[in-house]
């Protein structure tokens, strides 16, 4: 029975890998929301002070933004990276349990087909 041990091992794991997974996708999501916030909030003051900021000052201050919205959405790529990354961790999770279950199934099949072939190996005996 060591491959319902092996089994039992992975879908142990499994629900620890995938909550951590989530985790970290969660602290990502976070971060990428914060920091949307915070340049909304940029942006807009951005805005209100233009006028009464030279153009130095305006440049400057686009090119941070532009920095920090770059920033933003290199981490929000990290998160769908993540994503994949859990979705493929599940479907290798279920090909390898499928391909689990064909093997127990597969042995259970030779062990059946062994028993009977000893069946027919067996002399007759006279019935009386």
């Amino acid at each position: 029975m060591l491959y319902l041990e092996d089994y039992l091992e992975m879908i142990e794991q499994l629900p620890m890998d995938l909550r951590d997974r989530f985790t970290e996708m969660r602290e990502m999501d976070l971060q990428v929301q914060n920091a949307m916030d915070q340049l909304e909030q940029r942006v807009s003051e951005f805005f209100m002070n233009a006028k009464k900021n030279k153009p130095e000052w305006r440049e400057e201050q686009m090119a941070s933004i532009k920095k920090d919205y770059y920033k933003a959405l290199e981490d929000a790529d990290e998160k769908v990276q993540l994503a994949n990354q859990i979705y493929d961790l599940k479907g290798n999770i279920i090909r390898l349990l499928t391909i689990q279950q064909q093997i127990i199934f597969l042995k259970r099949s030779l062990n059946l087909k062994l028993f009977y072939l000893h069946l027919l190996q067996m002399p007759l005996r006279k019935i009386h």
